[in-house]
Formats: C-alpha cells, structure tokens, sequence
C-alpha cells in the first residue's frame, strides 16, 4: 500500500464536518467498507481527499485503498479539493457557498499572476468535472465549471470573505458554526464584522454565546449593540481653536551708502551658535464641549418645540450601521417626532437613559442651525457606488412632520440643493406636507430622493394620489415595519419599494410579516414597474433591488 503523510494545513483547509456527520460516516463505512479510495498528491505523498475516512478506517481497523494525482503545487491542490467538495450531494447550502467563494478568490487572485494562472490550469487539465477551463471572467469561468449562476458566485464570495474576516479573530470553531448551522443571515454577518471594528468587546460577547441563540436573537443582539454604538456617536464636534497668528517684523530701512562708510569698521561676526532644544510643549486639549444654547418655541400644532444652538461646533454626518441597508450616512439636522409610533426606534434612543447628554430635548421637536453645514463639512471618502453617497435625512424625525415650522423645512431644503455632491433621502408620514414643499419649490432636484412610510391600510390611499403628483428622480415607498397586511391598487406614484419586518424595540417582540403580505405589496410593485428591495432581517427570503 501507497505510504503518506497527513498535512495539517491541507486537513484543516475545508471546514470540519458535523458530529452527526462525522457519525454518519462511521456507520456507513462499519456496514459497507471504504468504497472509495482514498487521493494522494503524488510527487509529495500526502493525503488531498478522504481525511475523516481514512482516520475511521485507522480506528475500526476497516481496510481502504489509495489512488495517486499529480499536482504541480499546493494552490493546484486546494482548488481540486474545492471542486471535489463542491461536488457532494450532501453540502450544507452555507458550506457550498464557502467553497464556491473560496474558489472566486483564488481564482481571482491569481488573474494577475500568469505563471499560476498557467500552472492550474495544467493541475486541472484531467479532473473529470472540470475538463478545460472556460476562457473569460473569473465568474464566468466558476459559473459555467459549477453549475451556478453568475450572481450566486459573487454573493459567495461576498459570503466568504465575510466568514473569513470574522474566523480570524473569533476562530476556526466560528467558521464551523456559521457553515455548519443557520445561525446567521448574510446581513447578521456583515453586521457583526461591523460591529468588531466598532466595539470590539461587544462584537465577541454575541460570537462566543452565538452557539446557544437562535438566529432571530442573534440578528436583534447584533442590531441593539449597533444602534448603541450609534447614538453614542454626536453629529457635533468642537472646533480645534485657530493657531495664533504670527506677525512677521517688519524690515528696517536699510542705511545710505555714505552712513556705511562712516560706519564704525565690521568686525566678524561670532560662529552660528546651535539653538538651546526647547522642551516639548503638551498637545493642546480640546475644550469639553460647551452645553448647548436651548430656545423653547411653540410650534404650529400647539405643543412645545426646541431650537438646539451650539456656537463653535463643526457638524459632519454620522455613518450608518449595517442595518440600514441603503445608505451609507445619517443627517440629523432636526430631531424629534409626535407621531406616537409605538415601534418607534428613535425615540427608544432619545429618551435612554444614557443619551440624555446628546438630546437634552429628548424626542421634542429639536432645530440643529449647525448641522445644516454637515453637507460641506463631511468628506466624500471610499465612494464605490450609489449608497456610499446616500444619506439618510432626519433618521431621528420626520422631516416634513405637521409640526414642523417651514423655516426650517426651507433651511433644510437649501442645505441640500447647495450640496448636490451627496443623494439625500427623506421619509415622511405625511406625504400631503410633501406635495405642499414639491409645489413650493417646483419640484425636487435629482439629488433629493422622497418617500413615505406606510404602516396601516388608512394611509395607501392619500399616499398613492399624492405621489403621483409629486415631482422628483426617484419617489419611493417603505412598508418598514409590515406589521399590517396591505392592499394597494396603484403605485405607479412610485419606483422603489422598500419591504421590512419589525425588529425588537421598546419591549415590543421581533415581528416577521407572513409570506403572503409581501407577496401582494411585491406583485402589485413589480406589475407597476418598481424596483422592490426586502430587507433580510425578519423577513421572508425575498428580492433586493436598489433604486439606483
């Protein structure tokens, strides 16, 4: 019999298999005996394929045999063992979509290498389910050798790198779960890897009790820190105070050509001396951030308002969470809401106890005049795409409320129209109040994206007439919590669709809509001619497409 060795890097490249698995296989190969034989790279006798079998056989004494393939190199090797995974009838959904990834990044990887390029594609030249490889795009080329879409490969990859990130810091054990189990959704991962590198400590507690939560649990944990960590971050920072200025001397006069000769004679001058090293000053600290001025105003429906100043602050826009799906940024130049939802996550942040500090107002109606420089103040950095340059408008308001007075809707409005670097989405629940500002100012600029939230049959209606008359690029409508089933008749108002269930806020329970209330508010979308995005968290399995 062929003799080999067992790599540990080779045995512990794909991820490990379930006990229930592992036990499967045992009593497969105790009744029937080790049908296929085991694969060795044959220039460096070392096992490829068939390591749990080969330790079962070892532990029950069950014969087995040995089949030798060449390989030129290590990387050739790992990509055969890819293909040979992807192969298995049995492979868990998430553990298909690791190794289809797995097989993208190399491949990607080595796009630029034409050495390696040319050495797989000997190494692959024999391999029954590969044959040649397809000329083309990296995705092209996995598509068509595995049987998958093009789509299905990019999200893969998506996937895996994503696993990956987190394995390196919470372990091989973590990859194991999220291949092995359904504990997490694509939008939990990438949450939680957001999570780490904003609170590190926050992000392991979730990783290393995952194994005893559910996958709802995991998702709302994930979204409450993030939320934390992002009402803790204050749209408003101190300006560094300005440098002294340094007055230059002013020149003397120099002496007439006869008061230099009269002159007493020159006598040379002594050697440049060193200059003594003066001890480094401290860094100056930033002042503690001064209390904010705060005018107490009525507003049109009677109850109380606030104007929030804080004199010498520089405003920029707050990054998002991964839980907003579709855009990058956040913009709160006013705060505070009276519609009394009860699901309402605003105003859980607001009034909590340690935000106090940052909403002083709590969740009244708040004006901010310093953030309306936010727009020239934020840098436009890493814009890859469309939602990298999307804000999200009052995330804490409604904008265009009943109770909030038009100075500062028009405050507000010029601020974007003044900066059209960046696409602003607003969201109202008061889609009147909004045809009421289109006709004011003839409508929306491209860059002004307007939406209203629906959350019960008594307000389709007015929206579907009023959006038909409002005039801007993109007009979109969010069913966002579907708490309620929906009927609508018309939404041609609208292009984009934005569906979500409820997550847990306000000592109210996490809440999936049923399969069948999406469906309607989908169908009638799509025969409208919207583009219609679900969200992923208590959601069914639907379709995501972006407005842009």
């Amino acid at each position: 019999m062929t003799k080999f060795s067992i790599s540990a890097e080779l045995e512990s490249f794909l991820p490990s298999t379930t006990e229930d698995e592992k036990k499967a296989l045992r009593l497969s190969l105790q009744a029937e005996g080790c049908l296929q034989p085991l694969t060795v790279w044959a220039e460096e006798q070392v096992l490829v394929d068939g390591h749990n079998r080969y330790r079962i056989c070892v532990d029950e004494g069950i014969p087995f045999t040995v089949t030798e393939r060449n390989f030129p190199g290590l990387e050739a090797v790992k990509e055969w063992m890819l293909l040979q995974q992807l192969c298995r009838r049995n492979l868990s959904d998430n553990h298909r979509r690791w190794c289809l990834g797995q097989l993208y990044e190399r491949r990607k990887g080595e796009k630029g290498n034409k050495t390696g390029a040319n050495q797989h594609t000997k190494s692959l030249e024999d391999s029954p389910q590969n044959g040649d490889k397809p000329k083309g795009r990296v995705v092209d080329q996995i598509a068509a050798e595995t049987g998958t879409s093009k789509n299905t490969v990019e999200r893969s990859a998506t996937f895996t790198r994503t696993v990956e990130s987190l394995a390196k810091v919470y372990g091989a054990s973590f990859r194991d779960l999220c291949l092995n189990t359904n504990k997490f959704t694509d939008g939990s991962l990438k949450a939680l890897l957001e999570l780490h590198e904003k609170d590190a400590d926050a992000a392991a507690g979730i990783a290393t009790i995952a194994s005893s939560m559910g996958r709802t649990e995991i998702g709302e944990r994930i979204a409450a820190e993030l939320d934390e960590w992002a009402a803790t971050q204050v749209e408003d920072e101190p300006i560094a105070p300005p440098a002294p200025a340094v007055v230059a001397a002013a020149p003397k006069a120099s002496p007439s050509l006869p008061a230099q000769l009269s002159a007493a004679p020159v006598v040379p001058s002594r050697p440049p001396v060193a200059p003594i090293d003066q001890p480094e000053q401290p860094a100056r600290k930033p002042a503690p951030p001064s209390p904010p001025m705060i005018t107490e105003i009525e507003l049109v429906d009677g109850k109380k308002g606030f104007i929030q100043s804080r004199p010498g602050y520089r405003s920029t826009f707050n990054e998002t969470n991964a839980m907003v799906d579709w855009a990058k940024w956040t913009w709160n130049p006013i705060t505070g809401c009276h519609h009394g939802c009860e699901y309402c996550y605003a105003r859980d942040i607001a009034l909590s106890e340690r935000m106090k500090s940052v909403y002083p107002t709590g969740f009244e109606p708040t004006f901010h005049p310093e953030r309306l420089q936010a727009p020239a103040n934020t840098t436009a950095r890493n814009i890859y795409g469309q939602k990298d340059k999307n804000v999200f408008v009052c995330s804490m308001a409604d904008l265009f409320g009943k109770w909030v007075p038009l100075e500062w809707i028009q405050q507000v409005m010029d601020a974007m129209i003044a900066n059209p670097q960046w696409t602003y989405l607003c969201l109202t629940k008061f889609p009147q109040r909004l045809k009421e500002i289109n006709d004011l100012y003839g409508g929306f600029p491209d860059h002004v994206w307007v939406g209203t939230s629906i959350d019960n049959q008594a307000r389709v209606g007015l929206a579907e007439r009023c959006f038909k008359e409002i005039d801007a690029k993109v007009k979109w409508l969010s069913c966002e919590p579907l708490i309620v089933p929906l009927r609508f008749e018309d939404l041609t108002g609208f292009n984009w669709v934005v569906i979500g269930g409820q997550s847990a806020q306000n000592g109210l329970p996490s809440f999936m809509p049923p399969l069948e209330w999406v469906g309607h508010v989908y169908d009638v979308a799509k025969r409208d001619g919207c583009k219609v995005f679900c969200k992923t968290e208590n959601m069914p399995q639907m379709t995501r497409e972006v407005a842009w």
